[in-house]
């Protein structure tokens, strides 16, 4: 810029920022610290407008529904494990036609945002830049999971640990709904396990459907209850969640489990201790099994 200066080169006076923090899109990141931080004045006033919002009983147009999900989507910057929270924004808004038609607030809308609200709340506003890539190598736990559609199976080879859980044949969930329950239910054995939490765990599936809403955070209305429970799990512990995508002939012990055919995953790992489990509960309660 000082070159621009001597050789009469016009620029932007306003963009030419430097030192730590800077401000960026209105956060104050800085990059000694890798942290993304909004003011606490910012985030309380996020926190009424989605509040407001709640109301099932009332009409809103499209355009306050365009411009709560962009002021949402803005505040993700900061809370990126959020994203589950708007799906039922995004459903509701594809129904509208023009920006003043005026679009129901159901309670899955209502019940969505207020899940967001509360966690935005108790928040510190500081979102700490953490590497989102890191290979199987550095986890500190690490479980396979397989599904068929007579039951759900989930290993750790570290611990020579099985689960497995039958499928009513009831249930009018298809298959990837339980891939991606089953590593659910592994994140939430982590999770509830007395010992030290791992910084980094590490869930090898062979659904690539589930490999990609776990990693994108984004799925189905009939997914999403999986992902929002994934979320709080992770919030409240701190552990970080990496899915990694293997093929099925890698699976086999976990596919064994799946089945129900004990015997044949304990040909693959002689050691291997098995129990039942039972799925958890889902936060919001929307998903049935």
């Amino acid at each position: 810029m000082t070159l621009f200066d001597e050789v009469g080169i016009p620029h932007e006076e306003q963009k030419q920022v430097f030192g730590a923090p800077l401000q960026i899109i209105g956060f104050d990141v800085d990059l000694n610290a890798m942290t993304i931080t909004m003011s606490h004045d910012v985030r309380n006033e996020l926190v009424s407008a989605i509040r407001t919002f709640t109301n099932p009983r009332q009409r809103r147009s499209l355009r306050d529904f365009q411009r709560l999900a962009g002021w949402v989507n803005w505040a993700l910057n900061v809370y990126p494990l959020l994203r589950p929270g708007l799906l039922s924004v995004y459903e509701k808004m594809r129904r509208g036609s023009s920006h003043f038609q005026k679009l129901s607030i159901n309670n899955s809308i209502s019940s969505k945002l207020r899940w967001l609200a509360a966690h935005i709340n108790n928040s510190n506003s500081v979102h700490i830049l953490k590497s989102r890539e890191w290979s199987r190598l550095d986890a500190q736990a690490m479980f396979l999971c397989d599904t068929c559609p007579t039951g759900m199976g989930y290993w750790s080879s570290e611990t020579c640990e099985g689960f497995v859980c039958t499928i009513s044949p009831l249930s009018r969930n298809g298959i990837f709904f339980f891939e991606a329950l089953t590593v659910l239910s592994a994140l939430s054995h982590v999770c509830e396990s007395t010992g030290p939490k791992p910084h980094c765990l590490a869930i090898l599936t062979d659904s690539s459907n589930t490999f990609d809403i776990f990693n994108t955070l984004h799925a189905l209305p009939a997914y999403n209850p999986i992902l929002v429970t994934a979320v709080d799990l992770l919030i409240s512990t701190g552990i970080q969640l990496c899915v990694f995508h293997i093929l099925c002939a890698d699976n086999k012990v976990a596919d064994a489990l799946s089945c129900l055919e004990i015997t044949s995953a304990r040909r693959f790992q002689p050691d291997l201790v098995v129990t039942k489990f039972s799925p958890p509960r889902f936060m919001l309660g929307e998903a049935q099994l």
